[in-house]
């Protein structure tokens, strides 16, 4: 007598979790997140510094800068995952789309040292640009 593998329950169970299994192990260890940028939110500004030298400043809505000292301030957004102490990171791939590229009249402003909060603190002299940033392509 031919039993048909639908009418058999124990072969039923096992085919629904083989199926549950393949699809659940193609979508666990993977994080997605997407970011969008909008040129609306990206603003500039032209800075005449004591030097004489005039630089423009690049801020962006909601983000941050970078901060190292001489090096061009661009705005920056900085992402953290939770992962769990079970698992390894194997690789972290960045896609980009519909990038735009702005052409700048001038200078990117360069970072400056932070100043202090105290009272006795002696201003600081203007930072020049690293020139290995400032002149390489």
């Amino acid at each position: 007598m031919k039993t048909n593998c639908l009418t058999n329950p124990m072969k039923m169970a096992c085919i629904i979790s083989l199926i549950i299994l393949l699809i659940a192990s193609n979508s666990f260890g993977q994080i997605t997140r997407i970011q969008t940028f909008s040129e609306s939110d990206l603003a500039t500004t032209e800075t005449i510094i004591k030097d004489d030298n005039e630089y423009c400043r690049i801020a962006y809505k909601d983000l941050q800068t970078t901060e190292e000292v001489g090096k061009p301030e661009l705005p920056v957004k900085y992402v953290q995952l939770l992962i769990p102490s079970s698992e390894t990171v194997e690789s972290i791939t960045l896609k980009s789309k519909n990038m735009k590229q702005i052409t700048l009249e001038k200078k990117i402003y360069p970072f400056q040292p932070l100043l202090p909060t105290s009272d006795d603190y002696i201003e600081w002299e203007f930072c020049q640009p690293n020139e290995d940033i400032y002149n390489s392509e």
